[in-house]
């Protein structure tokens, strides 16, 4: 439960400091175009096997892990523009 209240404290200090926000939005989305770029060359480099689907989970799993930063970054970004 300890990181329920670290994650609520980072999107506090997210919602005080819009600049901070926007950066951490920003390597939310460069991650997630890392794990889209990550599963575009496997889909054309690798033959058809269990291991390109691995392979594939894994870019999948950093793209999403990508947009889930980005997303909270900007939602925090929205709510600093509506305090002020």
């Amino acid at each position: 439960m300890k990181w329920i209240y670290r994650l609520t404290g980072h999107i506090k200090e997210l919602i005080a400091q819009p600049r901070l926000a926007l950066l951490q939005f920003s390597c939310g989305c460069i991650v997630f175009f890392c794990g889209m770029l990550g599963i575009f060359a496997i889909e054309h480099s690798m033959t058809p096997s269990l291991q390109q689907e691995l392979c594939t989970l894994a870019s999948m799993a950093i793209a999403a892990l990508g947009f889930i930063v980005a997303f909270i970054a900007y939602l925090c970004f929205i709510v600093s523009r509506f305090r002020t």
